[in-house]
């Protein structure tokens, strides 16, 4: 089967393009060969793209994820179940960014990076299985703690990472919500949006015209960074009320 690949690719930039059309390689070639395989991590707005460009791939590939929890997944063709291995280590006061930092210092790039919860104990990781090795021999200091990978089966996580909210619109206008959450006018919104400071769905978003939906995630600098969790319905004035999750 030979796939029309600019049919689906019209009107990408140059980066997704090519990402997008490595997908659908791995879908030929898992219909061709039954051979299985799996991508890097994937972030939402990826997932979305994959959603929304290539549909027809579903159900025969898959996104796997270690939990629900897990922001990034695998897109699998084939089974892949053991694709991502979760970790912990017990590492007290540890830094969410000393972690990432750590993984970028031996190489890791940021598709080969997973989800990094940290507690005050220590702190989970995802780690795509194939660079286990990788990772257990090397990833042995982090801010000058020695460091010991334990693999775990579920994520067990003893304090709350989420601050939840719950905001009343007029709209699910993306400049509406970026007002709300930033406490400001919607002047003061749409000029946050101009000066690329808002991240909607991993990419820089000047648009404020953007409908948002359950799943998705901004990133507001100097404010947070939030996930739409529910659309929950309207008020008596029809006015929309939201649910959004602050990541601490």
């Amino acid at each position: 089967m030979k796939i029309e690949k600019e049919k689906y690719l019209n009107g990408l930039d140059k980066v997704d393009k090519i990402w997008l059309s490595n997908i659908l390689d791995k879908y030929e070639r898992y219909i061709k060969t039954g051979k299985s395989s799996t991508t890097d991590f994937l972030d939402r707005r990826k997932q979305t793209l994959i959603k929304t460009r290539l549909p027809f791939i579903f159900p025969t590939a898959y996104f796997y994820q270690v939990d629900e929890l897990c922001e990034k997944v695998v897109l699998c063709f084939g089974q892949n179940q053991e694709s991502v291995t979760l970790y912990y280590a017990k590492a007290p006061n540890m830094k969410h960014n000393k972690v990432l930092k750590t993984l970028f210092l031996l190489g890791f790039e940021p598709d080969t990076i997973g989800d990094i919860w940290v507690e005050k104990e220590g702190f989970y990781l995802t780690n795509l299985t194939r660079l286990n090795r990788y990772l257990e021999d090397n990833f042995v200091l982090v801010d000058n703690q020695l460091i010991h990978l334990e693999v775990k089966e579920s994520l067990d996580l003893k304090e709350e990472h989420f601050i939840d909210q719950k905001i009343i619109l007029s709209s699910l206008r993306l400049d509406n919500l970026v007002s709300k959450l930033k406490q400001t006018s919607r002047k003061e919104a749409l000029k946050c949006l101009q000066n690329q400071q808002v991240l909607y769905n991993y990419q820089v978003n000047t648009s404020p015209s953007i409908f948002i939906k359950e799943g998705d995630v901004l990133s507001i600098r100097h404010v947070g960074k939030f996930l739409v969790s529910k659309i929950e319905g309207v008020t008596k004035k029809n006015k929309i009320i939201i649910k959004v999750k602050k990541y601490k």
